[in-house]
């Protein structure tokens, strides 16, 4: 089966430049395959040049905390995907945890192709400079990948390849992100903390009442949404993202300000991973999200 691309549905164009939140899932948590290779026409047949250290089954673990390197420095890099035995569907990309704004990255480029060496038929859906903007080194996200004009998303992907140019030196990579965004319409009802955060700690206090607190995570992100769905559509996607993140087995991706700050997606699994999407009416559906930030890379520390 070929790869294909179609535009954004009018809908989620409309509600997205509203700057109106999104639910996505990751397409890399399936049955893929990933390597470095240190040439920037790298074909899925390589070898691997990935760090025994820091392998490549680091960028799709749901760890960004663990990161993957290639074996040794250079200015051009590549990332192969092999996703031929389940091809994935994405609309967005997204990278947690690196330091390609330290090694000043010029042009990150991502190809789709029908064929392990990306011959043609191929798209380059991205070809640009992501990093110069930003002013860390922590998170990417490009949220319109196109090879003609306006937002695609692509269908059926069996290869990709992701090529970096930048300074000299050895990059990290921490999470890479192949998401299929779930659109919404409205941001979530009230009572809504869009800033919602917490502090995990060990206490011991002594005989005479010193408190010594020990923390370990800090500003970690908590969510409580509902979201009412009154359309059959919305229903139906809510379905196709539960499946897509096997159940609350995988971490999903949430975007409050698509528009606004694309750059603060939080990474987030399920508290409990349920999916609590009960009829309050003949048409409409209440789905509640309570959820955490997966660590230890959180937005708020950025």
């Amino acid at each position: 089966m070929a790869y294909s691309s179609a535009s954004l549905s009018a809908n989620e164009l409309a509600w997205a430049a509203l700057d109106k939140p999104f639910l996505s899932n990751n397409a890399l948590y399936s049955d893929v395959e990933l390597r470095w290779v240190i040439d920037p026409a790298g074909e899925v047949g390589d070898a691997d040049e990935s760090d025994t250290d820091k392998p490549a089954t680091r960028l799709n673990d749901a760890k960004p905390g663990f990161t993957s390197s290639p074996d040794s420095a250079s200015t051009e890099f590549t990332i192969t995907i092999d996703a031929s035995a389940a091809p994935i569907t994405f609309d967005w990309f997204g990278i947690i945890n690196h330091n390609l704004k330290t090694l000043n990255a010029s042009q990150i480029e991502i190809w789709v192709s029908d064929n392990a060496d990306f011959s043609a038929p191929f798209s380059v859906v991205y070809g640009d400079d992501p990093i110069t903007p930003l002013a860390s080194d922590t998170r990417v996200a490009l949220l319109s990948l196109t090879h003609t004009t306006g937002s695609l998303r692509y269908t059926d992907v069996p290869y990709v390849r992701i090529i970096i140019e930048c300074d000299s030196g050895v990059p990290f990579i921490g999470q890479l992100v192949f998401g299929r965004r779930r659109q919404q319409p409205y941001l979530p009802d009230m009572a809504w903390d869009p800033s919602s955060e917490e502090t995990t700690a060990d206490d011991y206090v002594s005989k005479t009442g010193v408190i010594h607190r020990v923390s370990r995570g800090r500003g970690q992100r908590r969510m409580a949404a509902t979201f009412i769905h009154d359309v059959g559509q919305l229903q139906t996607e809510t379905t196709l993202w539960w499946d897509d993140i096997e159940g609350g087995e995988q971490p999903f991706f949430y975007i409050d300000e698509p528009t606004t700050s694309p750059m603060g997606f939080w990474m987030m699994y399920l508290d409990p991973p349920e999916l609590p999407y009960p009829y309050i009416a003949p048409n409409a559906r209440e789905l509640t999200i309570n959820a955490f930030e997966q660590g230890p890379h959180f937005v708020s520390q950025e």
